[in-house]
């Protein structure tokens, strides 16, 4: 009974955490914001005309709402059946939430993990959004759960490194911003084979995890390299978003770049495709994505060198608006006890991730821990805002629980 327990305590949260996601699911909130709506145009196009006309978002979360829309219709310029995928997606993160803590340590600790994530209004509420952070999140912990179970031989075996390669690869293809994820996993987990091992075996080793995160990439990288008409590195919204958050008069922030770029007009009236489109019009012989990243450029250039204080001020604000601020989503209020225990498992995980990862030096745990602050440095310098950081919290949970758990039992061998 006692080895069964953990099993029927993840059923339960898995029942109440998918009905929780069910009645989001039944009765979306009304309205798409413009990302949304870009989102279902082109999964509306993909399941229509069998074609993808736009590169600044990657296919992923697309192709999950196409097949939505090829199995239960649309409604206008809504795909109610793409809620209920969003439903199955955010159950499924549960399942692998607890599998990644599980491997790393314990089922105990997979059940920890796995509350955290089924009965946080974060990703409740993410369900009748429709928006690619539930498919990154379940994709990111399934990757990090294969590379655990890879981990657990005593020599990787070049298969299961293979699937967590892959998963990462599909994840690249639903969130570009990861694109640093494969690199970082990579290091990772060199150094450890190397240690273990030796270099040829961490060659080996890198080999076989980096190989089909390219093949699984590489076909979309090429059709949409060959749409915009040069190399397109998974998605064309990077110079957007380095500009934005740069962009020291409008604060790092959208609304703060509409402000400033086109005073007089209330930010909320202007899109912010049509004001960066402005800017990109300063560079007539560049595409516009490049103009933005040179525009980018000379941000970091001008404002380092001109106002390096106010400039730094800016990076350092950057972490706190991707970890600290909550957000259900677009004009939701945020209930001040679901921020308040937002923080607080945010602050005891990474507490915990710390303390296991320097009493334990666990593989995973190292992998999760670089992979969060190779993201965090990245948006020092992007747009940073709380949905990005949606993907990674089911890791930091997980690695989170999962270190507990490995400190106590390094404390019991140790009586």
């Amino acid at each position: 009974m006692r080895r069964r327990a953990p099993l029927l305590l993840l059923l339960a949260i898995v029942v109440t955490g998918g009905a929780l996601r069910a009645e989001r699911a039944a009765d979306p909130r009304a309205g798409l914001h413009a990302d949304e709506v870009t989102y279902v145009r082109s999964a509306i196009e993909l399941a229509d005309r069998r074609t993808y006309s736009q590169t600044h978002y990657p296919p992923g979360a697309p192709a999950l709402f196409a097949l939505a829309y090829a199995l239960g219709g649309k409604r206008g310029r809504d795909i109610p059946a793409a809620y209920w995928a969003q439903a199955l997606v955010g159950t499924a993160l549960i399942v692998a939430t607890f599998a990644l803590a599980a491997l790393i340590a314990t089922p105990w600790a997979g059940v920890a993990a796995a509350a955290s994530v089924g009965f946080s209004r974060v990703f409740i509420f993410r369900t009748d959004r429709l928006l690619s952070e539930p498919l990154a999140a379940l994709l990111l912990v399934s990757a990090f759960a294969a590379l655990a179970w890879a981990l657990r031989a005593r020599q990787p075996p070049a298969r299961r490194l293979a699937v967590a390669g892959a998963l990462f690869g599909a994840l690249l293809l639903t969130r570009a911003g990861f694109l640093v994820a494969p690199g970082v996993v990579a290091a990772a987990l060199g150094l450890v084979v190397a240690r273990r091992h030796g270099l040829r075996s961490a060659l080996r080793a890198v080999a076989a995890f980096a190989a089909p995160v390219v093949l699984v990439v590489a076909p979309w990288c090429l059709y949409a390299s060959h749409w915009e008409g040069r190399f397109v590195p998974v998605a064309t919204g990077g110079g957007s978003s380095l500009f934005v958050g740069t962009y020291l008069p409008g604060g790092g922030s959208t609304y703060g770049a509409k402000r400033a770029l086109a005073p007089g007009t209330p930010p909320y009236r202007l899109r912010a495709k049509v004001v960066l489109d402005r800017v990109a019009a300063r560079h007539p012989g560049l595409g516009r994505d490049a103009a933005l990243s040179l525009e980018a450029r000379r941000n970091i250039a001008r404002y380092g060198t001109h106002e390096p204080a106010a400039f730094a001020r800016l990076l350092l604000s950057k972490p706190p608006r991707l970890w600290w601020r909550y957000s259900e989503g677009l004009k939701r209020p945020n209930p001040a006890a679901a921020v308040a225990l937002h923080r607080a498992l945010l602050v005891v995980s990474v507490l915990l991730l710390g303390a296991g990862l320097v009493a334990t030096r666990d593989p995973v745990l190292l992998a999760v821990a670089l992979l969060l602050a190779a993201v965090t440095a990245q948006h020092t310098l992007l747009l940073a805002l709380p949905r990005y950081a949606v993907p990674l919290l089911p890791v930091l949970y997980a690695g989170g629980a999962a270190a507990a758990t490995l400190l106590l039992e390094r404390q019991r061998s140790e009586r």
